[in-house]
This record gives structure tokens, C-alpha cells and sequence, in this order.
């Protein structure tokens, strides 16, 4: 699983953009690397694009293992957004998982979309970008 990582709207919404096929191993790493950055603060919100990563090796616990991320779930990340993307009936349909498994668990709020131009609407009425 790949991964590239930048910031828009004045560096106030982190993107996440995956590629190739998705592993536990990468949707742990992403999260770390993203906080890593100098740019990174607490709280902001986070687009997730999805679109060109493949899910279909993924199962229904392995999306709910990934709601366990201790950065996600132990407060590192604030009280921002996540904006998850995917394209595909399948990929979407897990996004809806780790929608609803992390609700009330994650500190931030987790919505999925099925384009971008939605998930940066949602994400910039809390940032205040555009």
C-alpha cells in the first residue's frame, strides 16, 4: 500500500492519497506519518482519498481493527474531521464501516463520501477553508 501525504487550504486540511492494495500494515503507517509532519496540528481535519486503493483484500474485521488505531482512538489526532473517499460499491461500503465503528470511539468525526469535491465541502464547514 502507498501513500502520499499534503496539505491544502493553507496547510489546514491534511490529504491522504492511497494507492495499490490496502493492508493493515499501511492504514497503520499513514496516520503516523501524517501526525509526523511539521505541518500537523491537533484537531485538523483529514480527506482520506481512497480512490485508487484496492479494498478487496480488507475484511470486515480488519475495519474494525483499523478503529482501534491507537493515534485514532487515543486522542493524538483531536477532535478534527476524517473524510474517507472511495469510488467502488465495495470500498464505499467499508468506509461506511469505519464510519460507524468509530463513532463514539474516535475523538474525531469519520464520514464517508463517494467524491472528493463532498468530502472537502464537509471538511472545509468545519475548517473554515475554501
Amino acid at each position: 500500500m502507498n501513500f502520499e501525504i499534503s496539505f491544502i487550504d493553507g496547510d489546514q486540511i491534511a490529504v491522504v492519497k492511497t494507492s495499490g492494495h490496502a493492508t493493515r500494515e499501511g492504514f497503520d503507517a499513514f496516520p503516523e506519518a501524517v501526525m509526523a509532519d511539521p505541518r500537523w496540528r491537533r484537531g485538523m481535519s483529514i480527506l482520506g482519498d481512497h480512490r485508487e486503493l484496492d479494498m478487496s483484500g480488507l475484511s470486515a474485521q480488519d475495519i474494525r481493527d483499523l478503529g482501534n488505531n491507537r493515534l485514532l482512538r487515543g486522542g493524538a489526532i483531536g477532535a478534527g474531521r476524517l473524510a474517507i473517499v472511495a469510488s467502488t460499491p465495495a470500498a464505499f461500503g467499508l468506509a461506511r464501516m469505519a464510519e460507524n465503528y468509530g463513532e463514539g470511539v474516535m475523538p474525531c468525526l469519520v464520514r464517508a463520501f463517494k467524491t472528493t469535491d463532498e468530502a472537502l465541502a464537509w471538511l472545509r464547514e468545519k475548517s473554515g477553508a475554501g
